[in-house]
């Protein structure tokens, strides 16, 4: 078993990560920016949380990174400033693979994004965009492997992704929805968490990896199977006009709360899909979306009361 430690962890997609990595018997450091950890991994007993884990505190993660075998960074922000931003995708993942460097970790398995090689107008994808870039010159310095996980939007049980699509449609009469020529290649979360234990147990030659899913759609397109899927009709999905959209995230995609911001926005002209998938090269054949409606998705209608009691599984 491996002493793993993770940044990013209170997330959608460190919960599961952390959850089944403690489950098969891994020692787990869960590093949150936050001052109180909260998630469903941190009852599991070989799970150790470390609160407080920024780029004031570098001491402190050097301290509790002694010991670990692989450390893998999750950190992600959808924050409109550039300068959080930076720190969140650029500068702190660099400091912390330096760290690596310099406790003795093996291997450093880092998680980007598709779209994040390109050129944008978004902060999240340029600020994705330097982080990887500043990895890649420093992985040809120092003697800590790294890969790179580029994935597409996730989706599957308890992602928060269909949960809020599920529950605009089923509380609006007619769902106008923005940005709906998107492009993504959706991938399971299952096959997304095959693909991490593989780069987990074995050496990789290639330093990025492509994850996505069997398909390409247009948002439009994904918003409307997952309506067939879930509520059993697509009835009432608009595409709400691009021009609108950039109108409504200048004006009011600053205010807390708010479903979409500027940075969705410009991120999403810019397509997440890949002509590279690396899962069939990793053994993997991706699951198509089909076949994860409605059984990973169960509940036909969403509410908050239904959700909450999915997560806590009991």
């Amino acid at each position: 078993m491996k002493r793993i430690s993770i940044f990013g962890g209170t997330g959608y997609l460190g919960t599961v990560l952390t959850t089944l990595l403690a489950k098969k018997g891994h020692h787990i450091t869960l590093f949150s920016r936050r001052k109180n950890v909260q998630t469903s991994a941190s009852c599991i007993p070989n799970v150790k949380c470390v609160p407080k884990a920024n780029m004031d505190n570098l001491e402190m993660i050097k301290r509790e990174l002694k010991g670990s075998d692989i450390v893998i960074n999750l950190m992600g922000t959808w924050d409109n400033n550039k300068k959080r931003a930076d720190v969140t995708h650029h500068q702190f993942p660099v400091a912390i693979y330096e760290l690596c460097h310099e406790v003795g970790v093996q291997k450093m398995i880092h998680f980007s994004a598709l779209g994040a090689e390109k050129e944008s107008n978004s902060t999240f994808f340029n600020s994705k965009r330097r982080g990887d870039e500043a990895l890649l010159n420093r992985s040809k310095e120092l003697k800590v492997d790294l890969t790179i996980v580029r994935p597409s939007l996730v989706l599957g049980h308890e992602d928060p992704f269909s949960y809020k699509v599920s529950c605009f449609i089923d509380l609006l009469p007619v769902f106008p929805l923005p940005m709906h020529d998107a492009t993504v290649q959706p991938v399971v979360i299952d096959d997304l968490m095959k693909a991490t234990e593989l780069l987990i147990k074995h050496s990789c030659d290639q330093t990025v990896i492509d994850i996505a899913g069997a398909k390409t759609y247009s948002l439009f397109d994904l918003v409307t199977l997952m309506a067939k899927n879930l509520q059993g009709t697509d009835k009432g999905i608009v595409r709400y006009p691009n021009f609108l959209t950039s109108l409504y995230v200048n004006l009011f995609g600053w205010v807390w709360g708010s479903p979409i911001n500027k940075n969705h926005y410009l991120a999403s002209r810019i397509p997440s899909t890949t002509e590279k998938n690396d899962l069939p090269r990793l053994g993997i054949e991706p699951t198509r979306l089909e076949t994860l409606f409605p059984h990973e998705l169960e509940f036909k209608v969403y509410d908050k009361y239904n959700f909450d009691r999915s997560i806590a599984r009991r």
